[in-house]
């Protein structure tokens, strides 16, 4: 029931999304809106029914599992507009992922990230998703370097933040234990911070990919 509430407000976002998009494009025939709306009609519309398959059948579906790239093009989505960098390392179809944990992973990474423009305005944000071995997730920036102290303590305890990073990091990174991965700052250097999230066993890739777009 929770993940299926979960996938509905997903749903829910993505429309309203398009809807937004559509208003302030209202009477112009515009080719940006026109490549959206036909880029994430059909996700949305593979969404749908995957939901409706685990409402039908709950027995034959693990509800805590989606689609690598469906939930790829729904990050993009909820996250459009915020001049983010999104690339993808591999292809995504017939790969599956606990997507609970990536949505949590993702948006606090991301939060976090963006964060810092406040005293960067030039910051720059990048997503890089791979696939490959159940699915790895780096969240890059070239903004300021984690303090040491902080950072040797992010994933151990709750640390105290203005932000709110060291509470956040310390949930993501137990529940990322819970499901068999593990979340670690891979590097953490001024113009190079990147946090990885990861399956147990598989090291950390080097951030990279094909761009699937800057939104």
């Amino acid at each position: 029931g929770a993940r299926l509430t979960h996938d509905v407000k997903n749903l829910l976002q993505s429309l309203n999304a398009l809807c937004s998009a559509a208003e302030q494009n209202r009477g112009a025939d515009s080719p940006e809106l026109q490549a959206l709306i036909r880029r994430q009609l059909p996700v949305i519309a593979q969404r749908l029914t995957a939901t409706l398959d685990k409402l039908q059948a709950p027995q034959k579906s693990d509800p805590s599992q989606m689609d690598a790239a469906i939930w790829w093009e729904a990050l993009m989505q909820r996250h459009n507009g915020r001049n983010i960098r999104f690339d993808i390392d591999g292809p995504a179809q017939d790969t599956r992922l606990p997507a609970e944990l990536f949505d949590s992973v993702a948006d606090n990474l991301i939060e976090n990230a963006l964060n810092k423009r406040a005293d960067n305005k030039g910051l720059e944000v990048r997503v890089t998703f791979s696939p490959a071995r159940g699915g790895t997730l780096a969240v890059c920036d070239n903004g300021a370097a984690v303090g040491r102290n902080i950072a040797s303590q992010l994933f151990e305890a709750p640390v105290p933040s203005q932000t709110g990073l060291g509470v956040g990091l310390y949930q993501s990174a137990r529940q990322a234990l819970r499901s068999s991965y593990r979340l670690l700052l891979a590097a953490n250097e001024p113009g190079k911070v990147c946090f990885v999230l990861a399956r147990e066993g598989a090291g950390p890739r080097k951030p990279g990919g094909r761009e699937t777009g800057n939104s």
